[in-house]
């Protein structure tokens, strides 16, 4: 039987790229796409075949939150910058962008209705804004370390926010109070460590409870966590003054760096220059001290001779 000649030339019918650089991603409400950081970018990339829809283009902007609205056709996005933008889906531009943490804006969620977004900062506040209008509705304070999760009741009508830090709390906010003291309904103390809290996201509390060993689990991360937590924080802080420094620097004039630069180096050259120089005069000095010490004692001999000779 005759071996069968193989095609030689493919064409290819679908390539994949990367789509995903770590960081937040947010699945869309009937989970046919996803919206993930990509660099500076966010991808929108569909669930079924994992190609790339669409790319919204970033400002140079790391990306530290993603959220959608409940019908899936606005998109929110917030970064280092402490900007918060609000992106049209279907023309992918920026409808809306404002500015409120003193600090990166950690985690994001949208009310059932729409039309309240809350925003969780790494300035320990809790914010909540009107997406129409971009102003602030209520403002939460009482978190200790960084508010890293935010949550809003799944009933429409039940106007309660939730909010998570990494001081181990979780607080539950009443959106209709008017007295500030009434505005915080509870606050859960009893949460340990970021680990255990995807432990128990994943898992039920009937499975967890019968996991072998789960006390003695729990009691040896209280020391880890505890230290974990306070070393997040003071990273949290310093990062504060990296942000104001290089949000400084950029106002300067490349030109006038350059400039700047040129002329320091000019000085610099003119400097190494005169101590040069001056290394050479000290130099001839030393050379010529010796040659003046030996005309002075060949001067002394001659008159030692003299007075000999007398």
């Amino acid at each position: 039987m005759a071996p069968q000649s193989l095609k030689k030339n493919y064409k290819c019918s679908r390539s994949l790229k990367q789509f995903y650089s770590g960081g937040p991603f947010i699945v869309s409400s009937d989970g046919s796409f996803i919206a993930c950081a990509c660099g500076d970018a966010i991808n929108i990339v569909d669930a079924l075949d994992s190609s790339v829809k669409s790319t919204i283009e970033g400002e140079s902007d790391t990306l530290t939150s993603l959220a959608l609205s409940p019908d899936d056709r606005l998109l929110f996005s917030a970064g280092h910058s402490r900007q918060i933008r609000v992106w049209d889906l279907e023309t992918l531009k920026c409808i809306r962008t404002w500015k409120g943490h003193e600090g990166p804006v950690m985690g994001m969620a949208v009310h059932a209705s729409g039309g309240l977004l809350a925003t969780a900062g790494s300035d320990r506040k809790v914010l909540v804004w009107d997406v129409d209008g971009g102003f602030c509705t209520h403002y939460f304070k009482g978190h200790k370390g960084v508010v890293s999760s935010i949550l809003f009741h799944p009933d429409a009508d039940k106007n309660i926010l939730i909010s998570g830090s990494d001081d181990a709390t979780v607080r539950v906010w009443d959106l209709l109070a008017k007295n500030t003291e009434k505005k915080c309904l509870a606050i859960l103390d009893k949460h340990f460590s970021f680990v255990l809290y995807q432990t128990f996201n994943i898992l039920p509390p009937t499975e967890i409870v019968q996991v072998k060993g789960i006390g003695e689990l729990l009691e040896g991360l209280i020391p880890y966590s505890q230290r974990h937590f306070n070393r997040m924080d003071r990273f949290v802080r310093s990062s504060f003054l990296l942000d104001y420094t290089l949000g400084e620097m950029s106002v300067i004039d490349p030109e006038t760096e350059t400039e700047y630069r040129k002329d320091k180096k000019m000085e610099e050259v003119k400097v190494i220059a005169s101590v040069s120089a001056m290394e050479q005069d000290s130099e001839g000095v030393d050379q010529k001290t010796p040659s003046r010490k030996r005309k002075s004692q060949k001067s002394k001999d001659k008159s030692n001779k003299k007075r000999l000779v007398a």
